[in-house]
């Protein structure tokens, strides 16, 4: 018991004391190490997350500031067309023998293409909604034609293009391949279609299956959409009283 007690005091007494308050010492220390280790790494996602915050923000107002000024833009461009329009068929009527290059030039300027001639422009003009026309006859250039003669003027599907079923098959294959150039482009954001192939989604591969399928599958939406424009202008036409 005597042997019990000596150890007893000993481990309560001044190097049993010492040993705990070192303890709670080395303790302290390693805890203020920790909070100066965290403390930056805190600080560090404080500033980015501020800095995705600014660049949000900044990016909103960009937009914003590009969309304003394309309105002001057309607003402006809109208000050119209708100044030039005015002025140039003012031309036109007080200037009966007006040179064939200037009649030429004007017409095409007022259409926005130079591949129109003074007779088509001219003969689209008299259709109703004759803005509308200009920009469909445009657009269908090239399955459309412009027949002047001695009766009158009309415009009609070039060639082949005559046949309802041949502009059926075109829509639908152009359809059909802007579906497919679309799909192949974002194939890399799935896993699925890669994991056949044997592939590995990544970044630089969708960039560059986005970079050349995209622009394919733009162009074939365009080729429909055109089609679909000349369609548009000779129901128009077939239309006028």
């Amino acid at each position: 018991m005597l042997i019990l007690g000596w150890l007893y005091s000993d481990l309560e007494g001044p190097a049993g004391l010492g040993g705990a308050n070192q303890c709670h010492r080395e303790h302290a220390r390693f805890g203020g190490a920790l909070r100066r280790i965290d403390g930056p790494h805190n600080d560090g996602m404080t500033l980015e997350t501020f800095l995705k915050l600014f660049s949000l923000i900044a990016g909103a107002f960009a937009l914003w500031k590009i969309v304003v000024e394309v309105g002001a833009g057309r607003r402006s461009r809109f208000r050119d067309e209708y100044k030039f329009a005015r002025e140039f068929l003012d031309d036109v009527r007080k200037t009966p023998q007006m040179h064939p290059f200037l009649l030429q030039k004007g017409y095409q300027a007022l259409a926005g293409d130079n591949r129109l001639s003074a007779q088509t422009v001219e003969y689209l003009l008299t259709l109703p909604e004759s803005a509308r026309a200009l920009r469909l006859y445009v657009m269908g250039l090239p399955y459309l034609q412009h027949t002047a003669t001695a009766v009158g003027s009309q415009v009609s599907f070039k060639g082949k293009y005559t046949s309802h079923a041949v502009r059926v098959t075109r829509k639908v294959a152009y359809l059909v391949a802007y579906g497919l150039f679309y799909a192949l482009g974002a194939a890399p954001v799935f896993s699925l279609p890669l994991s056949l192939l044997g592939l590995t989604p990544s970044p630089s591969l969708f960039f560059t299956t986005a970079l050349f399928c995209w622009p394919l599958a733009a162009l074939s939406l365009w080729s429909g959409i055109r089609i679909t424009a000349a369609e548009s202008l000779i129901g128009a036409q077939l239309a006028r009283p």
